[in-house]
């Protein structure tokens, strides 16, 4: 009787662990929030849930499991700002908006100020700007600087001061302002008729009649007696000297040809008062000088020339002019 008791629970353990292993190689899936670890071949489990995976609430939503949906607590709710002239009512969180924005509250522009807004201060536009019927000048405006005026508007009462503009200068005519002479150019201008100031300007030279005519009207006529006595303080200038030519030597000086001419004296007649001049030969070019032409010469003096035994004044001629021939 024992012997089969012992065999009778030998049996049941074999057979109990046969049915305890399903003989195959387990595959499991993870563990979730709502079941273990389980074989997807046999559906044999392993271990217990998992935890929950646990997203945060939101405005709208409270805190939810992703896996299962399960939730918990509430909604931490819209974090509202509220709404401005430009903007309306909005969530800081999710940004959320409700609503309009309340727009702006419009007070009128003045004479300085533009359209403003009471609650958020914007601004729209210009300023009207101040009406002025009549103003009155304080300073006076000249040709360069401005001037100032003052008058009151007829609309704030406010007194405005204002600027004149300058007037602007009023040329005249063209003036010579440095004479050109034979030697270097001159300078005219035009002057403000208001103020005398130079406006314009520009450089001008003489044609060759006007440095003729110039330099004609800048010879001295002095005399011979003077120039022999004292050469040294008449050396260099211009002088003008009437004469009968009496000897000729060309092309006898640098270019230039020599003349003696013999002054005419108070009297009426030729005494012997010898100039010698030398005219360069390029300015002898329609009429050859010839001896007894009476010519005057426009030049200048240049101390005295050695002739022989005698010394006696020279002068380097720029212009002259036969008046009388024999």
């Amino acid at each position: 009787m024992v012997k089969k008791l012992v065999q009778l629970i030998l049996g049941v353990s074999v057979l109990m662990g046969v049915l305890a292993g399903c003989g195959c190689k387990h595959e499991f899936e993870a563990a979730t929030c709502q079941k273990p670890a389980t074989c997807k071949l046999c559906g044999e489990t392993e271990g217990g849930i998992a935890d929950h995976q646990w997203e945060n609430a939101d405005c709208i939503k409270p805190k939810s499991c992703s896996v299962c949906g399960e939730t918990e607590g509430d909604p931490i709710g819209h974090k509202w700002t509220p709404a401005t002239c430009t903007e309306p009512k909005t969530c800081s969180v999710c940004g959320q908006i409700e609503g309009e924005a309340l727009g702006h509250q419009w007070e009128v522009a003045t004479c300085t100020e533009p359209k403003i807004c009471s609650v958020c201060k914007d601004k729209e536009g210009e300023p009207l700007g101040h009406k002025i019927d009549e103003i009155v000048t304080s300073v006076e405006p000249t040709c360069t600087k401005q001037g100032t005026g003052e008058g009151k508007c007829t609309v704030c009462g406010e007194t405005v001061k204002s600027e004149i503009p300058a007037l602007g200068h009023e040329p005249g005519e063209w003036e010579v302002v440095k004479e050109a002479t034979f030697y270097e150019g001159g300078k005219k201008a035009k002057l403000c008729i208001v103020c005398g100031e130079e406006v314009e300007n520009e450089d001008y030279e003489l044609y060759d009649e006007e440095k003729m005519k110039w330099y004609k009207g800048a010879c001295e006529s002095i005399s011979y007696k003077s120039i022999a006595r004292t050469p040294d303080d008449y050396k260099g200038k211009n002088a003008v000297i009437k004469g009968e030519v009496s000897y000729i030597v060309e092309e006898n000086k640098d270019g230039k040809s020599m003349y003696m001419i013999y002054t005419r004296s108070t009297y009426g007649c030729y005494i012997e008062d010898p100039f010698y001049i030398f005219i360069d030969d390029s300015q002898i070019e329609k009429s050859r000088i010839l001896e007894g032409d009476i010519i005057i010469c426009y030049g200048e003096l240049d101390g005295l020339y050695d002739f022989y035994s005698s010394k006696f004044p020279q002068m380097n001629v720029k212009y002259y002019e036969i008046k009388e021939s024999n």
